[in-house]
């Protein structure tokens, strides 16, 4: 078997049902479901955020944000969600490839892109409320900057690295 098409396979088996190659977290599916409305400091969440979350990303970060204990990084806490919004950006319009480092702990899997799936608006709600969310206090993100962002890698099409991000903010 040649290494091109098991990477290809294995790529195709993480985007296509990532949610099911690992363990279900530790929690009840009525609690991990609960979502508060407001934030700690009383701006309301972006339903529709939260809604394209649970839609698009909680399959592998989880409902709870926490990520799970078999390799998919934590969103809540995470220095990328409350870093640099352009990072946070490349990282939901091109996905990232590994290894990524949260908290001590070397996470090595692929993050697939949504930029062909989701839309300027999409990815700003999905930021903005996984910012309020887990984020300290961080801004919500504007879809005009995701529009900033993409126009200005109109030749992207791969996976960013994390080198890469860093070397680039």
């Amino acid at each position: 078997m040649k290494p091109g098409f098991l990477l290809s396979l294995v790529s195709l088996v993480i985007v296509m049902g990532c949610g099911t190659l690992f363990l279900e977290p530790k929690h009840s599916k009525a609690e991990s479901l609960k979502v508060d409305k407001e934030s700690s400091d009383g701006i309301r969440i972006s339903e529709t955020g939260e809604t394209l979350f649970l839609n698009h990303c909680a399959a592998c970060h989880h409902p709870n944000g926490l990520g799970s204990e078999n390799g998919l990084p934590p969103l809540a806490g995470s220095p990328w969600v409350e870093g640099e919004e352009s990072r946070l950006i490349r990282i939901v319009l091109h996905g990232l490839r590994g290894p990524l480092e949260i908290d001590d702990r070397i996470y090595d899997l692929e993050m697939p892109g949504f930029g062909q799936v989701l839309t300027d608006s999409d990815i700003a709600s999905i930021l903005s409320y996984i910012r309020k969310r887990w984020g300290k206090s961080t801004p919500q993100i504007a879809p005009v900057t995701v529009g900033w962002v993409r126009a200005a890698n109109p030749d992207r099409t791969i996976y960013w690295t994390v080198e890469e991000l860093l070397r680039n903010p």
